[in-house]
């Protein structure tokens, strides 16, 4: 069936039909399977014309798409010999062609396979000739896929078991490079003396097969791609985008024989582009982007370590970053990447450590992360802060000796190594980078302690300590002239006001915590009464806020954590005084007091922390008030005093993001207090009255307050025992204005103190 050039016809096929060959400008559309089966007859589409909706069994049969025609999206099988032409600027549209055994597809002049997906089986042959091109085709290969003259596959998707060679073409532009957009599968890739450019953008592969040849290969695009089988191209290897993952190299079986592999350009460096990598690997590594000690999909988000990469040639980086992922634990029990140098190093790396678990421990010898055999040109330095537990780790470097384990030269092997230790290991046997048998460090206690470890401390002992009152802080009533009634009364309201700065270390003396509180307390009397003419019982309600601020520094390694503390309180007090009228003889109070914190913790380097703590609190007072003698105006005053204050407020125990778990020690405290308060009372008559005093006490706590973290205590020192100093005034300014004040001071051990300042201020109407 034949039409005039131009001419557009639609055409409805049979299920059956003999070979046809035409010669128009037409549009074909088919609806239902159709056989061809004379193998001395041809199909052609020629000038423009598409296969829309074709679907065709081909048997011993020959189709053709010749001047602009298009495929569409046709669906054909070619079967028994039969084979199918693409020439002169044909397309394979989006259609679907599936080739058995000795059937086969040539692409000629300009032609292109375009969007279409090709399925070869074992025996079926495709071949581009002249500057025809694969397109963004799907080219699923069992069979034989060969690209001559200046052909390409440019964007095509290379899959399937089969052979895809490119040995004959010299590339689109003649200059030996060919390109692929994916490479999958199991299948064989002969490049020849051509350079490969593979894009995988944004998309991720997994390549088993061998790609073979004396040229170079390039990996574009963002996606990666993983490499496993054993291949045999001689050029180097360069990664300008994305990643190249070489899984399960050996020295009897490497992935790749490149002599040079270059991860990033070299005039940016993107530490996003990455060579991953395991096992065995011969080659010169320039790294200008990122190296993973790994061979996943996922290199840098694995849940574990324990993998081992020996390069055998010479290492360079220019500001690259090297990755590897370590469970911190101590020196036999972390299980951590590795990866041995044989050649010389040159250049800075900035080396990152992930972890991946572990409880952290103090390391003897250290974690052994790199060992170079060759001579070193240039650092290793740590990325950020390595924390686990209750400890920082640290990259250190030392060069092994010779074997009487002192003499030190350049030829011998340098380790690079993890330590949590504040002195540097030593190594007097290493022969492989697994060997941890390190020197004795002098000093086996002085660890590297997280400065978070001494905020937690201050956290929970601020949260303790920030409502206790003592009889004095609550009371500081006085008398005031009701000019109302005409008679003398006293304040039963109360406002509280203080300020404290709080200093103290570790056991260690290598946390180094200062810590702000600032406490509000509002109170007031709700019932009073007296079972005789002398005595006064008192019952109140009183409510706080509170807040601090602390900041630990190491002193170790300079590392500084700090932390916010907001907090309330609700609770209940009640006092009796035995003689009230002459201020005399035994007194007794008690309170009692709910306290709930929000607390956060940042420390350098880390993501914020956050928690709750919350409990109770009780206090017990007790004293007597002598009067020990007076004059006109003026009576003076000693009151020895006694206190027992219960600290139940708990921290949450607490995971923080890096695995490690927080629990908090000192909870269920009991501070003991014994002290003697020295104070005179004066009145000029005209309503003010002023009552210095002073005031010495010995404090004991039973706990000290600390912090574990995956098992490692740390406790704040110095609060054990603790002398105060404190100095103040209560008096009024007038008939209506109330004030009251004192400044104080605590000392302890291991320079452990507090400085406190109190203000209250109570007007009358």
């Amino acid at each position: 069936m034949r039409k005039n050039k131009g001419d557009v016809m639609k055409i409805t096929f049979p299920s059956k039909l003999s070979a046809i060959a035409l010669a128009c400008s037409c549009v074909f559309t088919g609806s239902e399977a159709s056989e061809l089966t004379d193998r001395n007859e041809c199909f052609h589409f020629r000038d423009s014309d598409e296969a829309i909706n074709i679907k065709w069994n081909v048997n011993n049969t020959h189709i053709s798409f010749d001047y602009n025609s298009n495929a569409a999206n046709a669906l054909m099988n070619f079967r028994y010999g039969s084979w199918l032409y693409f020439t002169d600027y044909s397309n394979g549209g989006n259609a679907t062609f599936n080739f058995d055994a000795d059937s086969f597809v040539r692409f000629y002049d300009s032609s292109s396979a375009g969007n279409a997906t090709l399925s070869l089986a074992t025996g079926a042959n495709a071949i581009f000739w002249g500057n025809s091109s694969a397109g963004s085709a799907i080219i699923d290969s069992d069979g034989l896929v060969e690209f001559k003259d200046q052909a390409d596959a440019d964007n095509a998707t290379l899959m399937g078991s089969g052979l895809f060679d490119f040995s004959s073409t010299s590339g689109r532009e003649g200059d030996k490079v060919v390109h692929a957009g994916l490479i999958d599968g199991n299948g064989r890739i002969e490049l020849g003396d051509n350079d490969f450019v593979i894009g995988n953008e944004q998309s991720n592969t997994n390549f088993s097969g061998a790609i073979n040849g004396s040229g170079a290969l390039i990996k574009q695009g963002s996606g990666h791609i993983v490499l496993s089988g054993q291949n045999t191209y001689q050029g180097d290897t360069y990664i300008n985008s994305g990643g190249l993952i070489l899984k399960g190299g050996t020295e009897s079986n490497p992935i790749i024989q490149s002599q040079n592999i270059y991860i990033g350009n070299k005039d940016k460096p993107n530490t996003h582009t990455y060579l991953a990598a395991t096992g065995y690997l011969k080659a010169n590594v320039h790294n200008n982007g990122s190296l993973y000690i790994d061979d996943s999909t996922d290199p840098e988000h694995r849940e574990e370590g324990n993998h081992r990469l020996k390069l055998e040639g010479n290492y360079s980086s220019l500001n690259g970053a090297l990755h590897f992922h370590t469970k911190l634990n101590s020196d036999d029990d972390s299980e951590k990447d590795q990866l041995w140098i044989t050649g010389d190093v040159k250049g800075n790396t900035t080396v990152y450590v992930h972890q991946t678990g572990g409880t952290g421990a103090k390391t003897l010898h250290g974690i052994p992360l790199i060992k170079v055999d060759g001579n070193i040109d240039g650092t290793f330095t740590q990325a950020g802060r390595i924390v686990a537990g209750a400890y920082d780790y640290e990259l250190k470097s030392h060069r092994h000796g010779t074997t009487d384990g002192k003499t030190r030269s350049a030829a011998d092997p340098m380790y690079y190594y993890l330590s949590s230790n504040i002195a540097d290991g030593d190594s007097d046997n290493a022969d492989n980078i697994d060997d941890s048998n390190m020197q004795t460090p002098p000093n086996l206690e002085q660890h590297i302690k997280r400065p978070e470890a001494g905020i937690y401390i201050a956290n929970l002992a601020a949260a303790n300590n920030m409502f206790i009152t003592r009889l004095r802080d609550r009371q500081a009533e006085m008398e005031y002239f009701d000019p109302l009634s005409g008679e003398r009364n006293m304040t039963s309201m109360w406002l509280r006001n203080e300020g404290a700065h709080n200093r103290s270390h570790d056991a260690s003396s290598q946390l180094k915590t200062q810590a702000n509180r600032y406490v509000v307390q509002l109170g007031g009397d709700v019932l009073r009464w007296n079972s005789n003419d002398q005595d006064l019982w008192r019952l109140g309600l009183m409510a706080g806020y509170g807040n601090s601020h602390s900041t630990t520094t190491s002193n170790a390694r300079g590392y500084n954590a700090k932390s916010k503390v907001d907090g309330y309180s609700v609770g209940i007090y009640g006092t009796w005084f035995a003689n009230m009228v002459e201020q005399t003889g035994p007194y007794v109070d008690s309170w009692v007091q709910y306290s709930w914190f929000d607390n956060s913790v940042d420390g350098d380097g880390l993501a914020r922390e956050e928690y709750d703590s919350k409990g109770v609190t009780a206090s017990l007072e007790g004293g007597y008030t002598f009067k020990v003698s007076e004059d006109k105006s003026h009576s003076y005053f000693i009151q020895p005093q006694a206190q027992a204050v219960w600290m139940g407020v708990k921290a949450d125990d607490h995971r923080e993001i890096n695995g490690t778990q927080v629990r908090g020690e000192g909870d269920n405290n009991v501070q003991t207090r014994l002290g003697i308060r020295a104070f005179m009372k004066s009145d000029n008559g005209k309503g003010q009255n002023f009552e210095p005093f002073a005031e010495a006490n010995w404090l004991h706590n039973t706990n000290e307050f600390g912090v574990t973290m995956n098992g490692a205590t740390i406790e704040q020192a110095g609060a054990k025992n603790i002398a105060e100093l404190k100095l103040g005034v209560e008096g009024n300014i007038n008939q209506q204005l109330n004030v009251w004040g004192n400044v104080g001071q605590q000392i302890g051990d291991k320079g452990y103190s507090e400085t406190s300042a109190m203000l209250g201020v109570k007007y009358s109407f």
